[in-house]
This record gives C-alpha cells, structure tokens and sequence, in this order.
C-alpha cells in the first residue's frame, strides 16, 4: 500500500477507484499525481502530464514541479483546477 492509500484508509475510504492514476490536491497550493508517464506540457499557468491512457492538466498561476521521478510528481503554485484529458 502506497503513501497516499494509508492517508485516504485513514480518512474512511476503504476502496478508490482506479483509472491507473491517482490526484491528490493539497490545499490550494499542490497536487501530487501518481503513475505519470510523461511530461507533455510545462508553462507557469499549466503543467500537463502524459497518461496511460489520455493525459491530465494541472491549471494555475506561478506553477512549478518540485518533484518528477518514478512517475510521480508534486506541483505547487496556486492551484485553480485539474482536468483529465
């Protein structure tokens, strides 16, 4: 079980629905996403990521990666929206 599986069975989920990825928006200021398979877009206002299947855009101002390796990665600047692609 993975890092972000014991915080969410911590906070009563038992069971998340998987599409192969996973996002976890941390306040207003990161979203860390699991099982990225690539970069495919990086500017300040958007960060877009490759998928299994699609892609997944993170949306919003001063952004930048703090962390990509081992297909996981954490975004951070002030976050105003996530869309699967």
């Amino acid at each position: 079980m993975g890092f972000i599986d014991n915080i969410l069975q911590s906070m009563g989920f038992d069971q998340v629905p998987s599409e192969g990825y996973k996002a976890v928006v941390i306040s207003e200021s990161a979203v860390y996403l699991e099982n990225v398979k690539g970069l495919k877009k990086y500017t300040s206002d958007e960060v877009e990521f490759f998928l299994k299947k699609g892609s997944i855009s993170v949306f919003g101002k001063d952004l930048f990666i703090k962390k990509y390796c081992f297909g996981d990665a954490v975004i951070c600047g002030k976050i105003e929206k996530l869309q699967k692609n």
